[in-house]
C-alpha cells in the first residue's frame, strides 16, 4: 500500500436471505432469576466479627445485585433493611470507626468485602487490598460468564 491508495468494502448491507431483526432461538441466552453462589470461608467469617446468627444470615440471605455496582465491585442489596450485617463488636478498633474495617489486608479476586455495611464481590478490576472485613470468598468457578 502507498500514501493516497484507497481500499473499497464493497456492500456490507444485510442481504435479502439474512434475517436482520431475529436471532435464532438457540443463541439466545436464558438467565434464571435466582442464583446459588459457592463461596469459601474468608479470613473475617468469624464470631470475633458477626455474630453467630449473622454469619447465618449472611449465608442465608438472598442478596439482589445493586444498580450501582460497577467493574470493580459487584455490590449487594438484602432484600429489607433487617437483614442488616449483625456486628460482633461496636467499632473497627485500630482498622476504623465502623465494625467493619480492620487493618489492611489483601484481597482476592471474587471475595465478598463488607465495607460499611454493604457486601461487595471484588472482580478483577477491584482492589487488591484494603481496610474491610472479608467474609468469603466466591470459588473460582463461580466467576466464569459460561454459568448459563
Amino acid at each position: 500500500m502507498l500514501k493516497g491508495d484507497l481500499i473499497t468494502l464493497g456492500d456490507c448491507g444485510p442481504r435479502h436471505s439474512e434475517s436482520t431483526n431475529r436471532i435464532a432461538l438457540q443463541n439466545v441466552p436464558s438467565y434464571p432469576s435466582h442464583w446459588i453462589i459457592y463461596v469459601l470461608a474468608g479470613p473475617h467469617d468469624d464470631e470475633e466479627f458477626v455474630t453467630k446468627e449473622g454469619i447465618e444470615r449472611f449465608y442465608s440471605t438472598h442478596w439482589r445485585i445493586s444498580p450501582s455496582s460497577n467493574r470493580m465491585g459487584i455490590r449487594l442489596e438484602a432484600p429489607t433493611s433487617s437483614h442488616k450485617i449483625q456486628w460482633a463488636r461496636t467499632t473497627g478498633g485500630e482498622g476504623g470507626s465502623h465494625p467493619s474495617n480492620i487493618l489492611d489486608n489483601g484481597y482476592a479476586p471474587g471475595t465478598i468485602n463488607v465495607n460499611g455495611d454493604t457486601p461487595v464481590i471484588l472482580t478483577n478490576e477491584g482492589p487488591d487490598m484494603g481496610g474491610y472485613l472479608c467474609l468469603c470468598t466466591v470459588a473460582t468457578s463461580e466467576m466464569c460468564v459460561d454459568r448459563v
